[in-house]
């Protein structure tokens, strides 16, 4: 009887331990230079060891996002948006005892990109259909190469030409 008493007690304290252990949450906010809320940016939770992905959010509109239920050990938070540099925290550690942890504000600032100089050209189509006709461009086709206007003519859709060159 008692080794059934001492079983059920262990087992109760036990239970306790592992139930004692809850996971963390994390949030912070992301702005930009001018301080305002950066929505919509990725979020990614890092852990600090390895720099393998935990979690990932989306900012809401107001820059804010929040991850539940991390288990106690040391990360790091990565922001990313399309226009903007990659920001990453400084480390810091979800602890047992600790239920929330506020990362301090993350300000990310924009990626400018100098483009090169960019050439616009633009072909005519080979063919070009009209309401009331048919237009074939062989200025820039590879069929006019040494070829002789019946001999376009011949290969060009919608035309028909006999032997007699009629």
């Amino acid at each position: 009887m008692k080794k059934i008493l001492y079983s059920f007690l262990l087992l109760l304290c036990c239970s306790f331990l592992v139930h004692g252990k809850k996971p963390g949450n994390i949030s912070g906010t992301v702005l930009d230079i001018q301080k305002k809320p950066l929505e919509f940016a990725t979020v990614v939770l890092l852990s600090d060891k390895d720099s393998s992905i935990v979690k990932g959010v989306f900012t809401d509109d107001k820059g804010m996002y929040s991850f539940e239920e991390i288990p106690s050990g040391t990360y790091r938070i990565m922001v990313s948006q399309l226009g903007f540099n990659n920001r990453y925290s400084s480390s810091f550690t979800v602890a047992d005892s600790q239920e929330n942890v506020v990362v301090p504000e993350l300000k990310i600032s924009e990626k400018s990109v100098q483009l090169k100089e960019a050439t616009v050209t633009a072909l005519k189509p080979f063919i070009e259909r009209r309401v009331d006709k048919t237009i074939v461009n062989v200025e820039n086709s590879i069929v006019s190469a040494g070829s002789t206007a019946l001999e376009i003519l011949k290969r060009s859709p919608g035309v028909i030409v006999d032997n007699d060159g009629n």
